[in-house]
């Protein structure tokens, strides 16, 4: 396989079968429009070629900001077609979240749409080396000035409307001019293309930063074709006919799930639905994808959804197929844990299953159940052509050319995760699972975030907390007990199931802090810790609890822009909570 594959294969395709659909995006009145390879080739050329003309070369960095939509199927293979690096932002990020990504990641250019142009805005005289912002839905000058006066209400730093329009450019205007050195030079993109090398820096993808600052993973073209061919060995035998081929995308594409989704399926000639998080569900029925990557909350939706329509078993399958849309050959799921009755319900609903491990240091796999060799307590096995061990600490270590260049100016950090032997190390722990080396592995959690009991027993708390995951009712559990003689922890709920469930019971609260600490409540995420309990050794356990009725945010540093759970922050904002439940 060669470099840029992605942009090689938009190149054929986009050649050889122009009219052939590449992707569906919402339109008008609840239809559907359609992109065409010949298109997506178009405008990916176009935005390579004016990258190109505009100083856009090897290393240079080009950031994009923006929700899950169509624009970055064409940008991001641009970038990658003149050598450039691909900086990702979270969507969901802060202004200063934001500017910290795009400033240290040294990008010149930023790709990002009106919608979140005032969280740029918020800190525009800092982004220095912002030479050119393109905007991608910027139609007239009245939208730009909008945005500026919104900016300039929610701002105590006012901007010059002059200053941003000095930096603005429409992205219908670097079509424009991208299309005009096509005519002039109709054989430039194919000679980028030739100028790539495997060794070329490709991305620079931020981490969530849940012990600090972001730290910007490098991957570079022979980390993602090494990934995307092991993946491909695992999974082959499980693709339906090209025809038949239908996914979602409506992962962030900031983040390696959703933007391996979206590079994958231009490999696999996919037809593939723009979606966001809040109408998946309710499309998946319509489109019958034949491949869906979920988070484990939306399998538990379905699952809840097939075994609440009937209790005869073949009736609930059947429910499961029609919310499933009928058609799946396989799923990933990934994220956090699921529970083994959901997996295995699946199975005997004859659709399999998939869960794995990885991180984006990986790009992002490491390991991975298969169809035909899985264990549902396990991560999987390691994928081809990928070495892991377990160290004598319990830590995975993996070595392969999918392992990432290291941390973008931070060579201490980089150091420190490599052993004298080159192998990453992960900061995740696990086990071989009967001791079999090589075989499935048990996640564990993170090391540097192992609970160290007044008993001596050392616990991983991640692992814990993310069997909490397939219950609708839980949010975030946070899990609490250094030099403690058990483990308690503080959890918050979903507010939207449980407002439903309030009125299903025809239940009357006050508010939402009265409804939390209501018995009724307690006792349903009792029976859910209990259930967890089950599943833990005795010093494992979850022995008392409180229920939080706020959210831990993004804004208030408890979670990444990803919703990792930054456990350190709090442990420290819930220190006096914690603490109360061991006063007896």
């Amino acid at each position: 396989m060669e470099p840029l594959a992605g942009i090689r294969k938009i190149l054929k395709k986009g050649t050889e079968r122009p009219d052939a659909v590449r992707f569906h995006v919402p339109g008008a009145e609840q239809a559907w429009d359609q992109v065409t390879w010949g298109e997506m080739l178009a405008r990916s050329r176009d935005i390579a070629l004016y990258l190109d003309r505009h100083g856009v070369g090897k290393d240079t960095k080009v950031s994009v900001f923006a929700n899950t939509r169509l624009e970055w199927a064409f940008v991001a293979p641009a970038i990658e077609a003149v050598r450039g690096v691909f900086v990702p932002v979270y969507f969901s990020n802060t202004p200063d979240q934001t500017h910290y990504v795009v400033d240290h990641g040294d990008a010149e250019i930023l790709f990002t749409e009106l919608a979140l142009f005032p969280k740029v805005l918020a800190r525009w005289p800092d982004y220095t080396k912002v030479r050119e912002v393109i905007l991608w839905d910027l139609k007239d000058q009245a939208q730009l000035e909008a945005a500026v006066e919104q900016a300039n209400e929610e701002s105590r730093n006012p901007v010059a409307l002059a200053d941003v329009q000095s930096k603005v450019v429409a992205l219908d205007d670097v079509y424009a001019e991208g299309a005009e050195i096509h005519r002039a030079e109709p054989d430039l993109l194919e000679c980028l293309l030739e100028a790539s090398e495997l060794d070329d820096l490709a991305y620079i993808i931020y981490t969530s930063g849940t012990t600090g600052d972001p730290k910007g993973v490098m991957l570079s073209n022979r980390n993602l074709v090494s990934t995307t061919k092991s993946w491909i060995k695992v999974l082959e035998h499980a693709f339906p006919p090209a025809d038949e081929r239908r996914d979602i995308i409506w992962l962030p594409i900031s983040h390696m799930g959703g933007l391996g989704v979206m590079n994958t399926g231009t490999m696999l000639d996919y037809e593939s639905w723009f979606s966001d998080p809040w109408h998946l569900l309710e499309l998946i029925p319509q489109v019958k994808p034949t491949f869906l990557l979920c988070v484990p909350a939306y399998w538990e939706k379905m699952y809840t959804q097939a075994i609440n329509a009937s209790p005869d078993k073949k009736e609930q399958y059947k429910k499961l197929h029609e919310v499933t849309g009928g058609k799946l050959t396989f799923l990933l799921s990934g994220g956090a844990g699921l529970k083994r009755e959901i997996k295995e319900f699946f199975l005997d609903a004859g659709i399999q299953m998939i869960e794995g491990y990885g991180l984006t240091e990986c790009a992002p796999n490491v390991t991975m159940n298969r169809l035909d060799d899985y264990d549902f307590d396990s991560i999987g096995k390691p994928i081809p052509d990928v070495r892991v061990k377990i160290d004598d600490d319990g830590e995975i270590c993996v070595k392969g050319e999918n392992v990432f260049q290291g941390y973008y100016k931070k060579p201490e950090e980089t150091q420190a995760c490599f052993d004298a032997e080159g192998w990453f190390h992960t900061g995740d722990l696990g086990e071989w699972i009967d001791g079999i080396e090589g075989g499935f592995i048990r996640f564990k959690g993170r090391k540097k975030e192992i609970i160290v009991t007044a008993a001596g027993k050392n616990i991983g708390p991640g692992g814990i907390e993310a069997m909490f995951a397939g219950n609708a009712f839980i949010e975030q559990v946070a899990l609490y007990g250094n030099e403690r003689k058990y483990l308690v922890a503080l959890i918050t709920l979903n507010e939207l199931v449980l407002d439903a469930w309030a009125k299903q019971q025809s239940a009357v609260f006050p508010d939402y802090a009265t409804l939390v600490q209501s018995p009724e409540v307690q006792a349903i995420v009792q029976t859910a810790v209990d259930d967890v309990n089950s599943r833990l050794a005795s010093y494992e356990t979850i022995k008392k609890f409180d229920i939080y009725d706020g959210h831990f945010s993004v804004e208030a540093g408890h979670i990444t822009p990803s919703m990792k759970l930054r456990r350190n922050r709090v442990w420290e904002d819930f220190k006096d909570r914690f603490e109360a439940l061991y006063q007896d």
